[in-house]
């Protein structure tokens, strides 16, 4: 699988007024999926350690990406806090199972470390939908993830370039230069050291991470220098341990986090950067009494320099019955800006239905703050082909009200979204904004000379194509139980798939459900292994395809039963096997002239012709071999 993989993004905006070409990211990378090593060069996102920022850069990356270079090997955390959209896609943002936040965005990179949390909640998951059908699902903590590597692994990043940002032409690279990198090894199963460090023209930085594992839980630390005008310096302690209260197969459910930061720049790329100077503390815990019972409680405290002291505070209690969750609770937001602490209840309520066999779904929300209220009924696209979906959703909270209609088509070809949505601000006089728009996804891939069209995704993908023999029949490929497929190929037109996961097998079931009677079109389950963006092309069919039948008689005119035998053309044997009334069926035979023999030395091999026809099935009738008696008996 190693080799040089290109990937790039292009877009097109369409208004009223122009139509905009912005260039999106290029990226040209090898891999080395062995060792495992990544090499990027061109649009980049260095990963993250301690308190090493993540940043987006034009230049060159190296990395150890276990994620996708060795997906089924579990190597530990995973700090990684930037979304970046290759293409339109729709985000739900829920905390705790309440949705903060819904709405579409287009193709760019989003610091989900950006979200307004303030409460130490950590239960937080970002749904994304793309306008290809692919969903992607990315939980998110303020706590540090403090999972210990396993033993002997190393995990690695280093990148270099200019720092870029998506402006109103597409990316644009800043005109200075910045580089970082970590290494983490794991030295046993309890401890897991690292380094990282960054340099950049306005300064540099350098810093440790440790993590212990303990019978209680895992303790990690986290320690930087800063240097640019003046020195600076920032540290911080993390817990979390499973304790009383933790549901079955649960993560964590106590965690503590303490951070204190004197004169701190991370980002010495940016001359309009401030130095840090804060303390913050975090807690959380869920306590799950029962399987209908469960309570939670999230603070933080959080004094920067020259700021005002904030403490935040949420417990609740949840009840849940079925598709339905009740839950009761209160804040406590104090601010030295403000001569009383705010302290407010609230009440929650949750209901979901789901009807599977019809693809449907309903559900519901209502929370007593800001009235926010919620109700969304959909029905799923699963992205088979000449599948629909739909969604309608309504939004109210005191400071707006937003409504939404979606319908979505699946194509053969081509995905297509269509979308109205009017909104209006409930603060003051303004009038409510209206949108609507029609969006299509649609691709081509070129393998070993062949062209797919149809529906895909930044990856791996497959060409399926038909032999010229198939050219009257239907190619359906990643097909279902129910009969449904993803993608189909014509006898012009070769189908288009996305394989699902790189270096990993990928299973796709296959029919020509239309294909001539007879017809042996040869394996109905493919198994393919890709690269991290190779294409591989498949062709079904082949002259070899018809299916040969008929009755082997000795030359008394009786049948030759229970006997096995090959037909050999061209140093290649096809193996097929008589019945008691000496009936056989041979698959994946061409029309030529072959030898047929049986596994017994009592009778002579003879020359048999199959000739083409307008069935794939042929029917040889009543063959006669000689054959020589033993004891006097036929030997059959």
């Amino acid at each position: 699988m190693n080799g040089l993989n290109i990937s790039t993004a292009n877009y097109f905006e369409i208004n009223d007024q122009q139509i905009q070409y912005l260039r999106g990211e290029w990226t040209a990378f090898y891999d080395a999926p062995r060792l495992p090593l990544r090499v990027s060069l061109g649009d980049v996102t260095s990963a993250t350690s301690g308190f090493l920022s993540s940043l987006s850069l034009g230049g060159i990356a190296l990395f150890s990406d276990y994620a996708n270079l060795q997906p089924d090997r579990v190597i530990g955390p995973n700090n990684q806090q930037m979304l970046i959209l290759q293409e339109s896609a729709e985000i739900d943002i829920t905390v705790n199972g309440q949705v903060i936040y819904s709405g579409r965005q287009d193709a760019g990179r989003f610091n989900l470390a950006n979200l307004p949390l303030n409460n130490g909640a950590n239960d937080i998951i970002v749904y994304v939908r793309y306008l290809s059908g692919r969903t992607e699902t990315l939980t998110f903590s303020q706590f540090y993830n403090s999972t210990l590597l396993q033993e002997g692994i190393v995990n690695y990043a280093f990148s270099l370039g200019a720092p870029s940002i998506y402006g109103d032409e597409g990316i644009e690279y800043l005109s200075t230069w910045a580089a970082n990198g970590f290494i983490e090894y794991g030295f046993t199963s309890w401890l897991t050291l690292g380094l990282n460090a960054t340099a950049a023209e306005f300064g540099e930085g350098l810093g440790a991470t440790a993590t212990f594992g303990t019978d209680y839980g895992n303790l990690s630390s986290r320690a930087a220098l800063s240097n640019g005008d003046e020195l600076g310096s920032i540290y911080a302690f993390n817990f979390e341990s499973t304790i009383v209260g933790a549901a079955v197969n649960q993560s964590p459910n106590l965690r503590l986090g303490l951070e204190f930061a004197d004169g701190f720049n991370n980002s010495p790329w940016d001359d309009t950067a401030l130095p840090q100077t804060y303390q913050r503390a975090l807690v959380n815990y869920i306590w799950t009494i029962n399987d209908a019972w469960d309570a939670s409680i999230s603070a933080s405290y959080y004094r920067a320099l020259l700021a005002d002291k904030q403490l935040n505070g949420t417990a609740q209690v949840n009840w849940r019955s079925g598709n339905m969750n009740v839950g009761a609770g209160i804040t406590y937001n104090n601010n030295d800006n403000f001569s009383n602490a705010d302290t407010q209840y609230f009440l929650t309520f949750d209901w979901y239905l789901s009807l599977a066999d019809k693809g449907l779904s309903l559900g519901t929300s209502y929370n007593t703050i800001d009235n926010r209220s919620r109700l969304d009924v959909s029905r799923i696209n699963n992205d088979r082909v000449g599948d629909m979906g739909m969604r309608a959703q309504l939004e109210y909270e005191d400071q707006r009200d937003r409504e939404l209609a979606q319908v979505s088509y699946t194509g053969n070809r081509a995905r297509w979204e269509a979308e109205v949505q009017r909104s209006q601000s409930n603060n003051g006089n303004s009038d409510a904004s209206y949108s609507a728009s029609i969006r299509g996804n649609t691709a081509i891939g070129i393998a070993g000379g062949h062209v797919g069209w149809g529906r895909a995704q930044l990856g791996p993908f497959l060409v399926a194509k038909l032999h010229p023999t198939l050219a009257e029949s239907e190619l359906q490929i990643e097909v279902n139980q129910s009969g449904q497929y993803t993608a189909a190929a014509s006898g012009s037109i070769p189908a288009l798939l996305p394989l699902d996961i790189a270096y990993t097998a990928n299973v796709i079931d296959i029919n020509v459900p239309n294909a001539p009677l007879g017809y042996d079109w040869g394996e109905s389950r493919l198994d393919i292994s890709p690269g991290a963006a190779t294409g591989h092309v498949v062709e079904v069919g082949s002259d070899s395809s018809y299916t040969a039948m008929g009755t082997l008689v000795n030359n008394n005119g009786e049948p030759l039963g229970y006997l096995q035998g090959d037909l050999i053309a061209n140093g290649q044997a096809l193996a097929f096997f008589t019945n008691k009334t000496g009936r056989f069926y041979i698959a994946g035979v061409s029309p030529g002239v072959y030898d047929m023999r049986l596994h017994t030395a009592l009778c002579q091999s003879m020359s048999v012709t199959i000739a083409p026809g307008d069935s794939n099935l042929i029917d040889m009738g009543t063959l006669s071999m000689t054959c020589t008696k033993e004891n006097d008996h036929e030997s059959h």
